[in-house]
């Protein structure tokens, strides 16, 4: 039996960007469209129709986009999730969003292949895998240019993290702790599409796992989400970091966007599938995010310490293995993990003057 398509509502009053999002998208998921957003609210408050996703222009006459969330909202009918159409998503867009739980946005001119994957990724219509093979190669140039994006996406992100006085050295020990681990997992799987150009852009990307954090409104960044509300607007900023990434579509740096969209993504799903935002289980996550996840949880308990060792290492694997946490982290990614501890020790301890 053939499965049922997937149905997309389109709103948008612009008749060629609606075309042109038809026929991007109309060979994989059956397309509805509305020229405006009184329309979609009565198409949505009907029930008629099932859909699986609404995207949703923001400028539109009659009822704009923000309009019809907040009416979608107090009508309890914002329970699929929402792509914001728009050539640029600004702070302020971005923060009004997130207040609706809406976090993913669709860029103008639109990607076709960018389009496609966001929509696949977030309805589940394919796991995430490691399969690098259909990646152009990565020439000096790629690199070089490569490297003058994240020089000037760092300069960016880390006078965010010094304005809401965010210590910029977790971040760090990530990027170290990824090139790691991951040229350990290299030498474990023998992975030949892990050239070490691909590694180090892995490793950069890591430092960017939290970018999404950006876009988090002040009293989070402050202290944390304190109800139900503040925590499922704080489960966004893994969307919101994947989307800031993805802004970026320059070909010489797509393997950067690939990795980094994806670490900020799925760095808080876990190998039981309990975690956010799409519940992926065992290997649907990539190898590097699955270990970054380690990585994460290593830096928290490892930095409590005053003392870096191997005795303290052991013990931090060991709570992370134990029965109450062991389905949280692949196995075989905490072999990985735990097969390095010798340079990971030393690294903190250089790096701290122990």
């Amino acid at each position: 039996m053939i499965p049922a398509r997937k149905q997309l509502l389109v709103v948008d009053d612009s008749e060629l960007d609606r075309e042109i999002l038809k026929s991007i998208l109309e060979k994989e998921f059956e397309i509805v469209e509305a020229n405006n957003g009184y329309s979609a609210v009565k198409m949505l408050q009907s029930g008629i129709l099932k859909f699986n996703a609404l995207l949703l222009d923001l400028q539109m006459p009659i009822l704009d986009g923000f309009a019809v969330l907040s009416i979608l909202s107090q009508n309890h009918l914002n329970n699929i999730p929402v792509f914001i159409i728009t050539s640029e998503p600004t702070k302020q867009n971005i923060e009004r969003a997130a207040q609706f739980g809406v976090s993913h946005f669709i860029m103008k001119p639109f990607d076709s292949d960018a389009v496609i994957s966001r929509l696949k990724s977030v309805l589940k219509m394919e796991v995430v895998n490691d399969d690098y093979s259909d990646l152009a190669e990565i020439t000096e140039s790629d690199m070089a240019e490569t490297d003058r994006y994240i020089k000037k996406l760092k300069s960016i992100y880390n006078r965010f993290l010094e304005y809401n006085n965010i210590d910029s050295g977790k971040y760090e020990r990530m990027e170290s702790v990824m090139e790691i681990v991951m040229k350990r997992y290299m030498s474990i799987t023998n992975d030949h599409n892990l050239t070490p150009s691909r590694i180090k852009i892995i490793c950069k990307a890591a430092y960017f796992y939290d970018l999404g954090m950006t876009v988090m409104p002040g009293n989070l960044l402050k202290s944390g989400p304190q109800n139900p509300r503040d925590n499922a607007i704080y489960k966004n900023h893994t969307i919101c970091g994947s989307d800031l990434m993805m802004m970026n579509d320059n070909f010489s740096c797509q393997f950067f966007v690939k990795c980094g969209s994806e670490m900020c993504m799925h760095h808080h799903e876990r190998w039981d599938g309990r975690g956010f935002p799409h519940n992926l289980k065992e290997n649907e996550n990539t190898p590097y995010t699955q270990l970054l996840s380690i990585a994460i949880a290593f830096d928290d308990a490892f930095m409590k310490h005053n003392e870096f060792s191997d005795r303290y290492f052991d013990l931090i694997i060991s709570e992370l293995t134990s029965a109450k946490k062991q389905m949280l982290y692949s196995p075989a990614m905490m072999e990985v993990f735990r097969s390095a501890r010798s340079s990971i020790v030393t690294y903190y301890q250089k790096k701290y003057d122990q």
